[in-house]
């Protein structure tokens, strides 16, 4: 979820809130191979490159 920034003086903030935006993508981060007994995690490159870095910025330009 993007999310913008406020800061409060006095109770009020600079900047008004004026919408939000979700995006949810299924993402799987760790996975076992057939006939393996443990399971393994997927670097965490991987996930910043495969993952977040493909959802952030659809979320942050529909917002």
């Amino acid at each position: 979820m993007v999310q913008r920034l406020f800061w409060w003086v006095k109770g009020e903030t600079h900047c008004p809130y004026i919408g939000g935006h979700t995006e949810a993508v299924d993402f799987v981060d760790h996975f076992r191979g057939e006939g393996e007994a443990f399971y393994f995690n997927w670097e965490e490159r991987w996930i910043r490159d495969e993952g977040y870095m493909k959802i952030a910025p659809n979320a942050s330009t529909t917002c």
